[in-house]
This record gives structure tokens, C-alpha cells and sequence, in this order.
């Protein structure tokens, strides 16, 4: 047996199997891995993670009633306080003034590819929008909104905890202003593009800030075609389009609260007049549209949360996409996207195939199609890359 005695924190021993995964850079402890846990440790507290042989994989914060019972964010021995907290977020923040300057509106910490598991935190111009996911983030809150004080100054930081991740660490959803007071009107600049924000109201953390960088392929490919934005949210990709010189564009969405924001959107950017927008269920819209289109762009809510959703999503996937392709003039092109983590870039790919075949269509994969650098994802870490993002011609 190893020697823990010296370990300064409760050990969690790993079987074989996730000791060797951990080993190779995952940062998930699942309850399941775990062969024997010692020192009584506590939720929300740091836990040791260590091989069999007591060779220390890393240092994680501890969730017993989750089925990720420890999240590292250290390769070594060293707890989580707020000096680390504060330096993990300056080390965040630098990563993002660097790559992506002067934005008003980007992602500042994204987890675990920031080594702080379990927080969220998404730039407004002044307003910073933060999600604590996991019990050990919960019980750091304080300690959170300091450490932004201190390195940003802002205006004012809302929790947009109204999310079912917390509920999988046995978590309230909650949705609160945590300090000063968010402006009733907000817009930001987003690669060019004027966006107006509701950080308390809006999807996610007030805007989808994923989708960001590729809303480029839009204005590459919409000058002088006809554009179908389905699944639009409030927006980003259509609205794009029209600004690089679409000749028309079409909205659709199943939220009036969404459509009402992208008309405003519309109105911002000046491109009212090329933008109609229409609140439809985006399944029913498809198949009932005698009308052909030069670029679709379908880019719907996730459609599975878990491995056990795979299939059914997947069967969404291939339906929607297959109208999309039936909709496309020759030359045409399709983007389409899905955040659903479940769905592997490898099961995306075969989905689109599929589409393909069954929609009597021949198709071209194009370049194109990223998670942005503030998202920026593990390679150790599938779970950490989910946004799929393909572009494909029809031939």
C-alpha cells in the first residue's frame, strides 16, 4: 500500500483505467474511477488525486454527490486559495487581452481550459457575466467577485446561474446582480458587428459569444445570395450576412423575444431593409418552404445534454440538415453547427454524409468552422471542445 500519510489534503486513489486517462491530461474524476477515497474529504474542498502506486496525478476540488466527484486544477500538491484564484484569472484575462484586443464582448475564463474548473466568466463592456457550476465554485463566490473587482473595475457583475449544471452538483439555479448595477441598455461590439446584450434576461450568460468568429464565414459567403438563418437566436450570423451584401435574409426562429431582439439587431447595423424575420418552429419552417436559398445557415440549441440523448439527436440532426441540403441552389452553401457536447466532431461529420445522401445531394467540405480563441478548448479534454462547426457546398 502507498504511503499518504504525508499527503496535506484527503486522497482520492484512482483505478488502473482512470489513473491512465488522468495520467495523459484529463481533468475529470469520475465517482466511478475513484478505488478508495481517504482522510475524509470534504465537498468543495481540495482532494489529492493519486495513482494506486501513490504517485500524485493532481490536486482537484471534491463533489461527493456528483458524478464528477473531483475536478484538478493542478498537476501538483498545492491548494486553492484566493491568491490562486486571483492569478489563475490575471493568467485568463492576459490570455484574451493578447489573442483578442479590444473586444467588448468575449469570454475571459472558460473552466477548465483556464485550470478554474467550474467558472464562467463573459465580458460585456462594463458588465461582467459570471456562471458558478460546481458546489466548490458555489462556496468561492465571494471570493470571485473580488478578485474581478480588483483586476477589472467593473461597472457591475451579474450570476447567470440559471443553468441545469448546477443542478447536477445539487445546486439552486440562480440568477442574481452580485455588484453595482447593470445599464437598461448595453450594446457591444462583436467583430464589427453592434449587438445589444440583456445580461440578466438574455441566452447563456446574456449573448452565444461561441459563434463569434465564425460569423465571418457568413459575410464570406452571403454577397449577393439568398440567405436562410435558421435556429437565429438574435441574429449574429444573418445579420452578418446582410452587412457583407446579401440580397436578402431570412430570420427564423421559435422564440418572439429572440426575433424581436435581432429586428433591433437589424435596426443597429442599419440592414433593416434586406432582413425579415419570422417566429417559426425551424422543423416545420423546412419542409414546408417552396423557395430555394444560397446559403443556410442552421445553427439550432443543443440537442442532447448526455450520451443517453445521442440518438434521438442525432436523428434531429440528419432531418433538419436534409431539409437544409433539399433547400440549396447549386453551388449552394450549407453551415451548420451543433453545441451539443454528446455529439462527437466524428458523429457530426457522419451525420452531414448522411443528410447528404438522403437529400439526393453531392457536397464539397469548404475550410472554415472554429471554437474561438477565448474558448479555446483541451486536447486532452473532448468535453472541452464542443462547438461543431461545418461548411459544405452543394456540387
Amino acid at each position: 500500500m502507498p504511503d499518504l500519510s504525508a499527503s496535506p489534503f484527503p486522497v482520492l486513489t484512482l483505478n488502473e483505467a482512470a489513473a491512465a486517462r488522468v495520467g495523459r491530461g484529463h481533468l475529470w474524476v469520475f465517482a466511478n474511477d475513484v478505488a478508495s477515497a481517504t482522510g475524509s474529504p470534504q465537498n468543495g474542498a481540495e482532494v489529492s488525486v493519486r495513482t494506486a502506486k501513490g504517485e500524485v496525478l493532481g490536486t482537484g476540488l471534491y463533489n461527493k454527490h456528483a458524478l464528477i466527484a473531483a475536478r484538478l486544477y493542478s498537476r501538483k500538491s498545492e491548494s486553492f486559495t484566493p491568491e490562486l484564484l486571483r492569478e489563475r484569472l490575471a493568467a485568463a484575462i492576459a490570455q484574451r487581452d493578447r489573442f483578442i484586443p479590444g473586444s467588448t464582448g468575449r469570454r475571459l475564463v472558460f473552466s477548465e481550459s483556464d485550470l478554474l474548473p467550474g467558472l464562467i466568466v463573459d465580458q460585456y463592456g462594463s458588465v461582467l457575466s459570471i456562471q458558478l457550476l460546481t458546489l466548490a465554485m458555489d462556496q468561492r463566490r465571494d471570493a470571485v467577485v473580488e478578485a474581478l473587482r480588483q483586476l477589472l473595475s467593473p461597472a457591475a457583475i451579474v450570476e447567470r446561474g440559471d443553468t441545469p449544471a448546477r443542478e447536477h452538483e445539487g445546486l439552486p439555479q440562480v440568477k442574481q446582480v452580485l455588484f453595482g448595477e447593470v445599464p437598461e441598455l448595453l450594446t457591444v461590439d462583436l467583430d464589427g458587428l453592434q449587438m445589444r446584450v440583456n445580461p440578466l434576461e438574455g441566452q447563456k450568460t446574456g449573448l452565444y459569444l461561441d459563434q463569434v468568429e465564425n460569423w465571418r464565414l457568413a459575410r464570406q459567403f452571403a454577397p449577393g445570395r439568398r440567405v436562410l438563418d435558421l435556429f437565429c437566436n438574435v441574429g449574429g450570423f444573418g445579420i452578418n450576412a446582410a452587412k457583407a451584401g446579401a440580397e436578402y435574409v431570412r430570420l427564423i426562429d421559435s422564440s418572439e423575444l429572440a426575433l424581436s431582439e435581432a429586428v433591433l439587431n437589424a435596426s443597429l447595423n442599419g440592414v433593416t431593409e434586406k432582413v425579415k424575420a419570422k417566429a417559426s418552429d425551424a422543423f416545420q419552417y423546412v419542409r414546408s418552404l417552396p423557395e430555394q436559398f444560397d446559403l443556410i445557415i442552421c445553427d439550432p440549441p443543443p440537442f442532447a445534454r448526455s450520451r443517453k440523448q445521442l440518438e434521438t439527436a442525432l436523428r434531429g440532426y440528419r432531418e433538419v440538415n436534409r431539409q437544409c441540403l433539399k433547400l440549396l441552389s447549386p453551388g449552394g452553401i450549407l453551415i451548420s453547427c451543433s453545441c451539443s457536447a454528446a455529439v462527437s466532431h466524428a458523429d457530426f461529420d457522419k451525420m452531414i454524409a448522411i443528410s447528404a445522401r438522403d437529400a439526393g445531394k453531392t457536397v464539397r467540405l469548404l475550410p472554415g468552422g472554429v471554437q474561438p480563441l477565448d474558448h479555446a478548448p483541451l486536447l486532452a479534454m473532448p468535453e472541452t471542445q464542443y462547438l461543431k462547426t461545418r461548411v459544405v457546398q452543394v456540387i
